[in-house]
């Protein structure tokens, strides 16, 4: 065997290891592209093989015709290839490429149409080795330089991505580019007539770029997932990711930081970032953490700024700015601190928070000398109410009476929820005859405004209790209580609808 021969069958065996490697590992990442490719070599070298071996023109031909269904598809798909090694998805119009190759093989093949690519075709038996001698015609020549172009354009491709490639990046894409160089080397050398022993030597050359390509994909490729899963982690996580250099200028952001800030999108790559520009509702939360609000139509969403300082070498590198939305947490906060501080069905404070709140105005009134007065309402026959109308109709009225009492009220009173249909008022700074005034027009108010229900109306009326702060008598609030329970229970068995003061 020829050394020449030797080498085509080693080209093949790399090209036919490379493809079964692929179809073994055929749901890697990049594998289906060089799967195609790697075939398509193999049945190019194979043919060419085929051909070095003949001893007449008919066999030597039918190698032609095997190579031809190979070697006219390998630039289409080697471009192919990169395109989706690269991340550049390949859609349908992309494969409109292969027309030209399509057209190449059905003229190698029927005899008919043969002279449309070979003007004379020759059997030359060697040495070194056989092969088929042609002239070609016009389409001959001009879809040759078509193939050319393609390489060239997969070329470029392939020294682009190596040039601008990461540090981590830049092994497997100088891999590829020399895997696209090798064929174009080889066939610019056979044109200017100085390879060996004046051959082409494409196919076996070929087969080694398939070989290298196999290493790019599934050894030197590894180093290519880590950053290709950050960017995708990146992308789909719900924080906003803002990244920004060493000298505060924009470099990039995620998906859901330009969702979240729609400027971003128009924010050019070395613009200066001006944080309090951006985020103008910037503040230090409770938990020490910066709090940044923004407005989001009739809502507001609250946000944890943090900024991560990226060095290496001891060097900063760039400063990544994290927005982690804790709007949903903030709300049930919000409604946890509700529901601990009011009263879920009337709005006003519950029986702790009163009781909380009311102590530390006695301890005001007390240390300030200044006048404080309670009230302690309770409604006249509730329970006739809630057999009479149920228990919503009972809800109704509770929920009505103390709107209407509420609204008569100041802002610095404090009015509480004390049991079922029992509330307390407490009034800071208010003489007796003044909280007196106000218990006489409360109590007016809701005997003579009947409270709709349904298409009913029902008329209720409360009763009031009033105490007044004696800082002698009363040590605590418990003991002012005591003294407007008392009077509220005079009002209650002396006729109800009244208002009584506990005298002492």
């Amino acid at each position: 065997m020829s050394p020449v021969l030797f080498l085509m069958f080693m080209a093949i065996a790399i090209s036919a290891v490379t493809l079964g490697i692929a179809l073994y590992k055929k749901d890697a990442p990049k594998s289906h592209f060089l799967i195609v490719l790697s075939l398509l070599v193999t049945i190019y070298t194979a043919g060419r093989a085929f051909e070095a071996c003949a001893t007449g023109l008919d066999a030597a031909y039918h190698g032609v015709i095997l190579a031809y269904f190979g070697t006219p598809y390998v630039p289409a798909f080697m471009l192919f290839f990169l395109l989706d090694y690269y991340g550049i998805k390949v859609t349908k119009p992309f494969y409109l490429l292969l027309l030209p190759s399509v057209a190449t093989t059905t003229m190698v093949i029927l005899p008919p149409l043969r002279h449309l690519y070979y003007i004379d075709y020759s059997f030359f038996p060697g040495p070194p080795i056989a092969q088929v001698m042609v002239a070609g015609s016009v389409y001959y020549y001009a879809v040759h330089v078509y193939f050319t172009a393609l390489l060239a354009a997969s070329l470029a491709l392939s020294l682009w991505m190596a040039v601008k490639s990461s540090r981590d990046e830049r092994r497997s894409n100088l891999t590829v580019f020399v895997s696209v160089f090798l064929p174009m080397l080889s066939a610019f050398l056979y044109l200017i007539g100085v390879t060996p022993m004046g051959l082409d030597y494409s196919a076996t050359v070929m087969c080694i770029s398939v070989g290298l390509l196999g290493v790019a994909v599934f050894r030197l490729n590894l180093l290519r997932v880590l950053p290709l899963a950050k960017d995708s982690i990146l992308e789909q996580m719900n924080d906003a990711f803002i990244i920004a250099d060493k000298d505060n200028r924009y470099v990039e952001s995620n998906a859901t930081a330009q969702r979240q800030l729609p400027f971003l999108k128009t924010l050019r790559v070395g613009q200066k970032l001006d944080l309090a520009a951006i985020f103008p509702g910037m503040a230090e939360g409770l938990d020490g953490r910066t709090l940044v609000t923004l407005p989001a139509g009739d809502s507001t969403l609250y946000f944890h700024l943090t900024e991560s300082k990226i060095t290496q070498n001891g060097k900063l590198e760039c400063v990544c700015y994290t927005l982690h939305d804790v709007t949903d947490t903030r709300r049930l906060m919000s409604e946890l601190k509700s529901m601990a501080t009011f009263d879920a069905m009337t709005g006003i404070y519950n029986r702790a928070s009163f009781l909380q709140l009311s102590a530390h105005h006695l301890e005001m009134a007390r240390e300030q000398n200044t006048p404080l007065t309670a009230l302690a309402i309770d409604i006249d026959r509730f329970k006739e109410v809630n057999d009479t109308y149920g228990h919503f109709g009972g809800d109704q009225v509770i929920i009505t009476i103390v709107g209407r009492i509420a609204a008569r009220l100041r802002t610095g009173d404090v009015f509480g929820r004390v049991g079922g249909d029992e509330f307390t008022i407490l009034l800071p700074g208010t003489s007796a005859d003044n909280a007196t005034v106000l218990a006489k027009k409360l109590r007016d108010l809701i005997a003579n405004t009947p409270i709709p229900y349904e298409d009913q109306a029902i008329s209720a009326t409360i009763s009031i209790g009033l105490g007044v702060f004696d800082p002698a008598r009363h040590a605590n609030l418990e003991a002012l209580l005591l003294d407007v329970d008392t009077a509220l229970y005079l009002s209650k068995n002396t006729g109800r609808n009244k208002v009584s003061r506990y005298r002492v």
